[in-house]
């Protein structure tokens, strides 16, 4: 068995790694959990909520007081754009319903729908480590009000909404932009009394990795006065909107949002605005293919393959750590869209129950079927037209004639480029220096590696 308690993927100078002499056994909570969930925000609470009401032992760990994540001590009160599925949408009218009949606040809610569904649930516990072997996480170390207990279950959810047990085992992954690891924008900011959404800055990045540059955010962002001006009470959450990304075999990218591809493993749909939230960074949009209506909302499928981090079998990612480029996930990431993936994999856990508790067996069909008898998934995200695909040669070339006699839409443009080989092929053969399409043509070519229209671009 192998203990991790760092991120050996990062290595910052001048801090040191945390040592441990000594570690404790499994703690009574968890000694018969089938799963353990690390995170109750935005995705945790749900997953966890879904799993215990599927009959499984469900054991949830968060380091703050409140469940709830960027709703709650997050201080994001309001949902901004996000599909909400009727799945997402019956999750909110139970909220509400709580809220209006019993005066509760909205983690008040949550605590309660939890322990009606058996969630036992450890505020002030924050996952710090992982025992793994033989490809499984076998148990989650955490800093608990009593000391360093460790958990242990048949299957973990990684919601610590930054993959951070994905990260102690050792799975492979991104940060922030793949140029040069910046991230969107995080979030930190103070309350005004008797108001749930925090007084919010959008000052500038944050490596929550880091302990220098996580401490800089939040003294840098306690100065600032946010929207609404300086409050009382300061945020106790730096959400950061992104961090890690799982490494995967077809993470969702910026092309794919464009062209609205729903893979044939999808288990969620995500809908927003392409809202950077700082640079990006893609090949296609330094090209200039661009959203320019900030407004205007994109579907993009989420797969199941991208909630599972390499080399390890019985955990699973809820929330925004799945494989995702960086200028994808500044729309895959809204809160609806969260939910919506913590029910994915309190589902996946019930299913994985019956796998050895494996995420990795868990049957796709199956585990979709399910998806959309409980409202996650919806008629037409699946099956035959539902996904648009790569274009062929046949496709490809007609989709280049087009765009030399004028602008192709958006998303006709992401396919286009998604092509690769065969559509630089099928642009080579219809560009012509003369057009007036010379230079749009010219971008694609270059950002797929031809160098025959560089003479008409200088």
């Amino acid at each position: 068995e192998t203990w991790g308690f760092a991120d050996e993927a990062f290595d910052e100078p001048e801090v040191g790694r945390l040592t441990v002499d000594a570690l404790p056994g499994a703690s009574t909570a968890a000694d018969t959990a089938d799963v353990l969930v690390a995170g109750a925000g935005t995705s945790g609470m749900v997953a966890a909520i879904v799993a215990a009401e599927r009959g499984l032992r469900t054991v949830c760990l968060e380091p703050h007081a409140d469940p709830g994540g960027a709703r709650t001590v997050g201080g994001v009160a309001r949902f901004w754009f996000g599909r909400w599925p009727p799945f997402a949408r019956a999750w909110e009218a139970d909220v509400q319903r709580a809220v209006r009949a019993e005066g509760f606040c909205v983690a008040q809610a949550l605590l309660d729908r939890a322990e009606r569904a058996g969630v036992v649930r450890l505020p002030g516990t924050a996952a710090c480590g992982v025992a793994t072997g033989a490809g499984r996480v076998r148990g989650v170390f955490a800093v608990t009000p009593d000391g360093l207990a460790r958990f242990d279950a048949d299957a973990v959810i990684d919601a610590t909404g930054d993959g951070d047990l994905a990260a102690f085992a050792g799975a492979p992954y991104t940060w922030g932009s793949g140029r040069d690891e910046l991230t969107l924008w995080h979030s930190f900011g103070s309350f005004h009394e008797g108001r749930d959404e925090a007084s919010r800055h959008f000052h500038s990045v944050a490596d929550v990795r880091s302990l220098w540059d996580a401490t800089r955010a939040m003294i840098v962002g306690r100065r600032q006065p946010g929207i609404f001006g300086a409050a009382e009470y300061p945020q106790p959450y730096l959400a950061p909107r992104e961090s890690r990304h799982l490494r995967g075999p077809a993470p969702v990218t910026y092309l794919d949002v464009l062209m609205h591809r729903r893979p044939a493993d999808t288990v969620a749909v995500a809908r927003s605005n392409v809202d950077i939230k700082g640079l990006a960074s893609s090949d296609a949009a330094l090209a200039g293919f661009v959203e320019r209506d900030y407004l205007g909302n994109h579907d993009c499928g989420i797969p199941w393959s991208a909630l599972l981090p390499e080399g390890l079998d019985n955990l699973c990612v809820a929330g925004k750590a799945y494989a995702a480029t960086h200028d994808a996930l500044s729309m895959a990431r809204m809160q609806g869209d969260l939910m919506a993936l913590g029910a994915v994999a309190g589902v996946a856990a019930a299913h994985a129950r019956g796998a050895t508790s494996s995420f990795r067996g868990v049957e796709g069909g199956r585990l979709q079927a399910e998806l959309l008898a409980v409202g996650v998934l919806q008629p037409g995200d699946l099956g035959p037209g539902a996904d648009r695909g790569i274009p062929d040669a046949e496709e490809a070339a007609g989709l280049a004639s087009r765009l030399a006699v004028g602008p192709l839409p958006l998303p006709d443009h992401a396919a286009l480029l998604s092509a690769g080989t065969v559509a630089r092929t099928a642009l080579e053969a219809a560009f012509d220096p003369g057009d007036s399409s010379a230079e749009t043509m010219g971008r694609a070519l270059c950002l797929l590696d031809s160098t025959a229209a560089v003479p008409a671009l200088r």
